[in-house]
């Protein structure tokens, strides 16, 4: 259901199901996309990204995960929880930096709240407080779960839209 609807929302896109193949794109993506780029010599980078999709693959074991492929090359990631405590968690979504403001994540998003919707789930994810992503969220119906502590991530909900 997801990838039919992100090739409707980005025609131009492919969807692939994430293998150990990728591994090497991901790893760029996740050091392409992380803050910590230039502050952290390379080595702790890639170990970075090996301890994130430790923790992504342990606690998340059967999400959906996807790569995203325009022109034969990939160029992002998605991975849904779709049975998170009655949520559709967004566990991650990443655009390579140099494909980033052409609609591909908007479009990504768009296809996640899709299949939420259809299966009446709240959608739900975490985001860094300063990432200027929030305001794409709260556009696309997202608030902060209130009450919050004062961790650097914020969670966020959207219930499902139903009759369209």
């Amino acid at each position: 259901m997801f990838d039919r609807s992100l090739v409707r929302h980005a025609p131009g896109l492919q969807v692939a199901v994430e293998n150990e193949a990728h591994r090497p794109f991901l790893d760029a993506l996740f050091i392409a996309c992380s803050p910590m780029r230039g502050v952290l010599p390379d080595p702790m980078m890639q170990q970075q990204a090996a301890l994130r999709e430790t923790a992504y693959r342990t606690d998340h074991p059967v999400a959906m995960r996807r790569v995203v492929v325009a022109k034969g090359a990939p160029i992002g990631r998605i991975i849904v929880d779709w049975g998170f405590d009655g949520a559709a968690l967004l566990v991650d979504i990443a655009v390579a930096p140099e494909r980033q403001g052409a609609g591909m994540g908007t479009a990504l998003l768009h296809a996640y709240l899709d299949v939420a919707d259809r299966r009446g789930q709240p959608a739900m994810l975490h985001v860094m407080r300063d990432n200027p992503a929030l305001r794409l969220y709260a556009r696309l119906g997202f608030a902060p779960v209130e009450p919050q502590d004062f961790a650097p991530h914020l969670a966020m909900i959207r219930a499902p839209h139903t009759g369209g």
